[in-house]
């Protein structure tokens, strides 16, 4: 079972991403941009809003962000988390990811994702009841 820190962090993180979209913000890192002298431009930087979703990662543990990951796949439900996937394979997967990605790779592969979607649908799929067995299957 999930712990309740992290369906905290699930549910903030796809507020996050609600709010990013609304502002039209990128998914990506402002930090890269650099000046024409080879400097950051720290004056372009300093103007453009933070994306919430990297506040909100940024602010978790290592453990928390491999059960962010997986709640991601486990909502996105495709490849190797698709429908017949159980939860341990999405974590599975996202700490393989984590280990052999790092933090920071991980954290903008997830930040990159639309969470407002994959998360909550994650949790819905989390909750549901496992379907009885078909009979001669």
């Amino acid at each position: 079972m999930i712990e309740s820190e992290i369906l905290r962090h699930a549910k903030l993180l796809a507020a996050a991403d609600g709010q990013r979209t609304a502002q039209a913000l990128p998914a990506v890192d402002i930090l890269t941009l650099e000046g024409s002298d080879g400097y950051l431009a720290l004056q372009d930087v300093l103007r453009t809003p933070r994306d919430p979703v990297r506040v909100a990662l940024d602010r978790v543990s290592d453990n928390t962000l491999v059960y962010i990951m997986a709640l991601m796949l486990y909502g996105r439900a495709e490849g190797s988390c698709g429908p017949g996937a159980a939860f341990d394979d999405a974590l599975r997967e996202a700490k393989q990811h984590f280990i052999a990605s790092g933090r920071a790779r991980t954290s903008q592969y997830v930040q990159a994702k639309p969470l407002s979607q994959y998360l909550p649908a994650g949790l819905a799929r989390l909750n549901r009841p496992n379907p009885p067995p078909t009979p001669g299957v």
